[in-house]
């Protein structure tokens, strides 16, 4: 997982938990400041078939320390290493163009 990641407020974030495992993986779990993040219907995070963790409509509050733990029959790993996400508001663009009027007199020349 990256060390850091940035995402604009209201946009959709999908972090991905990945996982060289023998016997493969069957699911994983995320954690968000050590907690683990719940599913819940209402809820706005949710894990996919993969194992990514994917937060809807971000909101500041969802800035954090993300981990995983891939688990397979065996047991896991661990907690991998922890991505900071940081929710910013998105960029504006205010373009205001400059009131200018020019008078344009070209006198003729006659030769």
């Amino acid at each position: 997982m990256p060390a850091n990641a940035y995402i604009s407020r209201g946009l959709d974030v999908t972090l991905s938990c990945t996982a060289d495992a023998d016997p493969p993986v069957l699911n994983v779990k995320w954690y968000k400041a050590g907690a683990k993040i719940i599913q819940l219907p209402s809820n706005r995070c949710r894990i996919s078939s993969e194992g990514s963790l994917i937060i809807t409509d971000t909101e500041f509050n969802d800035s954090g320390s993300y981990t995983c733990a891939p688990y397979n029959k065996i047991g896991t790993a661990g907690v991998s290493t922890a991505t900071l996400l940081t929710v910013k508001d998105p960029p504006t663009f205010v373009v205001k163009p400059k009131l200018v009027y020019q008078r344009t007199f070209r006198p003729w020349v006659m030769t």
